[in-house]
């Protein structure tokens, strides 16, 4: 088995909740880790004992990467969930809420991070009030290194603590900012980009991709504050494709 401990226990709550919604993935076909045990410490900080799954994280920005990525993500958007979690609702008030916490930040710290964050709101204004899907089954991390492959086979989707409802395109964005961000191939971004496009329209990959851009900028400043800029750099990239993209 897999131990997984959090170290917030602010966390524990949503980590408590996701328990039922695992088994209810699971139970329609989902692959992730049974939860064998669930709980939090006497401290307060969540944990989970898991299911041993055989399998390697993906590794490349591959075509067939990303073809095992989006065929997860068909599979989630068949999956139905009874949750308050609502990643669609995220995603919207990510992108357009402009007293929110996480553009607070980018504002406040000016420079490059104000750039994306002008970048991000030019790109999601025109889709401030359009259709998102709210009944798919959204993972909330889907990056390449939390799921597991074994022969050509997803084995697991790890990191599951975020499980909601919403629109699966947050998923499908997920490994594109992760692959603009590290320098994918340009096959791998198409490939994943074009399945957003012909499965959401432009609207919910606005929003998706503004959200997404926000929200890593602002976790980079706690986690990797050395890169910051770095990191700024490509998803203003990414962002300004993006918007050529959809224009």
């Amino acid at each position: 088995a897999v131990l997984k401990w959090g170290d917030r226990t602010s966390w524990a709550p949503r980590c408590m909740g996701a328990a039922s919604l695992v088994d209810a993935a699971r139970n329609q076909g989902y692959p992730t880790p049974a939860w064998l045990a669930h709980g939090t410490t006497r401290e307060g900080y969540p944990f989970q004992v898991q299911e041993f799954v055989t399998g390697e994280a993906v590794a490349s920005f591959t075509m067939a990467s990303a073809q095992l990525l989006i065929d997860l993500i068909d599979q989630q958007r068949g999956i139905t969930l009874r949750t308050e979690v609502n990643w669609a609702s995220f995603m919207r008030a990510a992108a357009t809420d402009h007293e929110g916490e996480h553009q607070q930040r980018l504002k406040n710290y000016g420079g490059l991070l104000l750039e994306v964050l002008t970048a991000a709101r030019e790109l999601a204004a025109p889709h401030a009030s359009c259709d998102i899907p709210d009944t798919e089954m959204v993972h909330g991390d889907l990056s390449l290194s939390n799921v597991l492959v074994c022969d050509g086979v997803v084995t697991g989707a790890v990191d599951i603590e975020a499980i909601g409802r919403g629109c699966a395109v947050f998923d499908l964005i997920t490994p594109v900012r992760q692959g603009h961000m590290l320098g994918a191939e340009a096959d791998f971004l198409e490939l994943l980009e074009t399945s957003a496009l012909s499965v959401y329209g432009p609207g919910p990959v606005a929003l998706a991709t503004a959200a997404h851009a926000i929200d890593i900028l602002s976790f980079g400043l706690d986690h990797w504050p050395h890169r910051i800029d770095d990191a700024a750099i490509a998803c203003l990239r990414w962002v300004r494709d993006t918007a050529q993209r959809l224009t």
